[in-house]
């Protein structure tokens, strides 16, 4: 497991958390928006039937800007999404990935956010957390002036130090945060 996060700013999470991180998306929106040519259209829809027997999950996605770090991104790793950076900023997010192809899906951006902007999407079930941003920094050492605006993150393996793994921190997380 490793962890990531995303500073997404307070109009962006405004204007999408309530499509896909507070919502569920239907398995229906990702088939009618990855070509049928896609040669890994049925991989994804495949894996997103199995994790999702439902049909439903959330989802987010990350700017082509992001590309050399999302695709590390795997099954398993965790994501926290930043609203908000600001004295009273927060986390409200965390996303566990059960399903992500590092693959441009720029239709599929589109359908969801309304812009193509966001064509690497990974899926999961959203875990509502009440961390604010000071507290992260706090646990994983970044200096108060730390500023990550508008950036996809991997936090180094060591971080948080005074955890035995990224995996406790995660647990304990849930146990101290989540809503």
């Amino acid at each position: 497991m490793r962890l990531y996060f995303h500073h997404v700013g307070e109009s962006g999470s405004r204007r999408d958390f309530p499509r896909t991180i507070w919502n569920e998306v239907s398995i229906r929106t990702v088939e009618q928006n990855i070509a049928v040519d896609n040669p890994f259209r049925s991989h994804i829809l495949r894996d997103l039937n199995t994790k999702f027997p439902d049909g439903r999950f959330n989802c987010w996605g990350v700017p082509h800007g992001a590309s050399t770090i999302i695709k590390h991104l795997g099954v398993g790793d965790v994501v926290l999404l930043v609203e908000s950076i600001r004295l009273e900023g927060s986390i409200p997010a965390l996303c566990p990935v059960s399903v992500f192809h590092p693959q441009v899906l720029t239709q599929l951006s589109s359908a969801l956010w309304g812009e193509s902007h966001f064509p690497y999407v990974f899926f999961f079930h959203t875990e509502r957390l009440r961390l604010s941003w000071d507290q992260l920094k706090e646990h994983l050492g970044y200096r108060p002036r730390f500023d990550p605006r508008g950036k996809f993150y991997r936090v180094k393996e060591e971080k948080p130090s005074t955890f035995p793994s990224q995996d406790a921190y995660i647990r304990w997380l849930r146990e101290n945060f989540s809503l």
